[in-house]
């Protein structure tokens, strides 16, 4: 009886180790860092020296790094603020063996105080890669809107020490506007001048590989606004952050009266943009309609220029003028069908 009793207790014993050796999980530390930088280092085009990191005090750069296992199941997070681009996120997370994938995204963010107060991007749906979105707020946000993503892999191997680097680059391309001698136009009820486009963009979608493509917003017979300025300004220049689209038609339109209007001498243009491009739209506004003009051009990203250098050319065949562009237009009201300048009705 004694035997029997102490065999029990062996085999008891050696039921309780075999199940604690199977729940212990080996876990690796892996260096997770996210590489900001290179969001703004293709746009060499500025207007105004450091405009894109003029972040001032009610700003920040949001740096996010996400850790997704094989499934495709967010296993680890991180957060940073940081208050310019020559920034790195430095994680350091705990990883059983496997592969994983690692998303890091960038993105600017108005704070009041440590709170965030508004996101121009919103993510969504980050418990699962192939179901996550980075979603467009709705507003327009100058330098606040540029957005930076990437990817990389890291393979965990027992309990040996790993580290993984994601270099962040723009999903988008900038576009600048200036709008030239709005004075002139002021006295005939022009209130407001912008930049229109036939359609948008409303998010970014992953799928479970962690690449992402583009969500268009393109309806019927609606423009969309790229920027909008007062025209008592006189002159204004605004810039916007665009996400890849092909077929992008672009013209300029006023506000007279309350309703929008077209200019008859605006050709428009159509652009194929491409993330990391710089894009510059001028309109130079005149009290004879007929000396109204617009440009559209590609500006060079070789190394940075000046204002007056980008304006010598006005063109460059990378951003064409589309021959038929007449047909593309939303069509709004046209500014010279108003009785102050004669036009007919």
């Amino acid at each position: 009886m004694k035997k029997i009793i102490i065999s029990a207790f062996a085999l008891l014993a050696m039921f309780m180790t075999s199940c604690s050796n199977e729940d212990i999980t080996i876990e690796a530390p892996t260096t997770v860092n996210i590489n900001a930088a290179g969001v703004i280092a293709p746009f060499t085009w500025e207007y105004e020296p450091g405009e894109l990191e003029a972040f001032g005090s009610s700003y920040r750069l949001r740096i996010r790094a996400l850790v997704y296992n094989d499934k495709g199941e967010l296993v680890k997070q991180a957060t940073e603020m940081f208050s310019n681009y020559n920034v790195q996120l430095k994680s350091s997370v705990f990883l059983s063996s496997g592969t994983y994938t690692v998303i890091g995204i960038s993105d600017v963010v108005g704070v009041n105080g440590s709170s965030v107060s508004t996101e121009y991007w919103k993510l969504n749906g980050e418990a699962k890669l192939s179901e996550m979105q980075i979603i467009d707020g709705g507003t327009i946000g100058n330098f606040a809107k540029i957005l930076g993503v990437a990817k990389n892999t890291v393979t965990v191997q027992g309990s040996k020490t790993n580290s993984v680097d994601v270099n962040l680059k723009p999903v988008g391309a900038l576009i600048y506007s200036f709008f030239v001698d709005m004075d002139q136009i002021v006295p005939y009820n022009v209130t407001h001048l912008k930049l229109l486009a036939n359609k948008a963009c409303e998010a970014i979608s992953f799928d479970g590989s962690g690449d992402y493509r583009i969500i268009e917003k393109n309806e019927t017979n609606t423009s969309y606004r790229v920027s909008r300025v007062d025209a008592s300004l006189g002159f204004a220049y605004r810039y916007n952050f665009l996400l890849p689209m092909k077929n992008l038609n672009l013209w300029f339109a006023c506000e007279q009266d309350g309703e929008t209007k077209t200019f008859g001498t605006d050709e428009g243009a159509l652009v194929d943009v491409v993330a990391g491009d710089e894009y510059v739209c001028e309109i130079d506004l005149n009290s004879d309609i007929s000396q109204i003009a617009t440009y559209y051009s590609y500006a060079n990203k070789t190394k940075a220029r000046t204002r007056a250098l980008i304006w010598a050319d006005k063109w460059n065949k990378r951003v064409p003028i589309h021959s038929n562009y007449e047909a593309n237009i939303i069509k709004e009201k046209p500014y010279n069908d108003c009785d102050v300048f004669g036009g007919a009705k």
